[in-house]
């Protein structure tokens, strides 16, 4: 009975560790490195790249069509990596600079690049551009696009959304037109609701007051009188 039983919890077991290989549920992935991040080879026209697997087929193909034109138009390059994670102990500025750096070693080459990163399980962004992107996004556009239009949304999860809001201001301005801005927050205030003013109550302290207010005076005038 014991030789039984032990049989069907290694079967048991060997079936549950089976679909936790099977659909990616055994652990956390691990923090992501720069050495697990593959070369971009010579001439590349892929404009999103999802190590994360965060953002849908309809979402990457739509921006992937939108960046591709806007290089050829333009001769500058945008593109957005999504990773599941990376070490804690590094800041998203660093991490996303190495990548910059191993896909674009060439200066030369590298000044009509941008890169976009979301580090999905972390909830961080930040970018990375050569000087002759910087002359037409700035730095400080570059920080409103990840930190005011696609942070807010990599926060909640939302990976698809923080891509195409970020990716509308980046191809807008790219493109000459004016840049949209970081979405509207509007904030919701309270109304405070006045409290029930009790009619009965407030005529009663009126009449007590103008009571006071002339019985008072005259009971201090005979008082003096007396004296």
């Amino acid at each position: 009975m014991c030789d039984t039983r032990e049989s069907f919890m290694r079967r048991l077991l060997t079936f549950v560790l089976f679909i936790c290989l099977t659909w990616g549920w055994i652990l956390p992935v691990g923090a992501i490195e720069i050495g697990d991040i593959p070369d971009l080879p010579p001439n590349d026209r892929t404009w999103v790249v999802d190590f994360a697997n965060v953002i849908s087929s309809a979402t990457e193909g739509e921006i992937s069509r939108k960046l591709d034109a806007i290089a050829k138009a333009t001769g500058k390059a945008v593109r957005f990596i999504t990773v599941p994670r990376i070490d804690f102990g590094e800041p998203a500025q660093e991490f996303v600079e190495e990548v910059f750096a191993k896909w674009f070693p060439d200066p030369e080459a590298a000044k009509d690049q941008a890169l976009v990163l979301i580090a999905a399980q972390d909830h961080r962004t930040a970018w990375q551009a050569g000087e002759g992107i910087k002359a037409i996004l700035t730095p400080e556009l570059w920080e409103s696009v990840t930190a005011e239009t696609m942070l807010p949304a990599v926060q909640a999860a939302r990976f698809n959304q923080a891509m195409q809001e970020g990716a509308k201001r980046i191809l807008a301005v790219l493109a000459g037109e004016p840049d949209p801005g970081p979405p509207l927050v509007v904030a919701q205030v309270e109304k405070e609701t006045p409290l029930p003013v009790d009619s009965k109550t407030s005529t009663t302290w009126v009449l007590a007051l103008l009571a006071a207010a002339t019985i008072v005076p005259m009971a201090t005038y005979f008082l003096l009188q007396k004296n």
